[in-house]
């Protein structure tokens, strides 16, 4: 069972991995899980990768940001996700949420090895979010960082899923090559 954020001790050769496993120059799986589940369990070693990925967005930076990595903000109002940020990556929901009429729902679409990959949001009727990922590469990983909770799905059948995600900053970093940024507040 992995544990959010206990306080544990941490040396700059751990601090070098989260950030060589932020920006890609870490690609060896078994750095990369010890990475991830350190993150699960140190607060400051998670801020750090957090703010690598939150720095990134100032245009200044390099110019291959945009294509590694979206941002985006909504607010739920009116039953409905009203983005703060405007993207042409942003498509109003191809189909309505059956079980649930009025369920506000949002699709995302994003370019990734030569396909798209949609994103589907959910805001449930217990204050938090479903997401869904549908993509043709069956095999990709796809990391959840949220500020208490780090899990990992993998695309199997064109689908992967989290489940009562809560609101706030949420991060998908996709197979390590894609990071999506999404904040959603009530």
């Amino acid at each position: 069972m992995i544990r959010a954020h206990l306080q544990v001790d941490c040396n700059d050769e751990m601090q070098e991995k989260v950030l060589g496993v932020a920006d890609g120059t870490i690609s060896d799986e078994k750095i990369i899980q010890e990475v991830l589940e350190h993150l699960s369990m140190c607060k400051e070693c998670f801020a750090l990768y957090d703010n690598y990925f939150l720095l990134m967005e100032h245009p200044e930076l390099d110019e291959q940001i945009e294509d590694d990595m979206l941002s985006l903000d909504f607010n739920i109002a009116n039953n409905t996700f009203v983005p703060v940020t405007s993207s042409t990556h942003i498509i109003p929901p191809q189909v309505a949420v059956l079980a649930q009429p009025d369920v506000p729902a949002v699709e995302i679409e994003y370019p990734f090895k030569g396909s798209i990959i949609k994103i589907r949001i959910i805001y449930g009727t217990n204050q938090n979010i479903d997401i869904s990922i549908y993509c043709n590469n069956d095999g990709i990983k796809i990391y959840l960082l949220t500020g208490s909770r780090f899990d990992i799905a993998t695309v199997a059948n064109g689908m992967a899923m989290f489940s009562s995600v809560e609101m706030g900053v949420i991060l998908l970093l996709i197979d390590f090559k894609k990071v999506i940024r999404i904040n959603i507040n009530k």
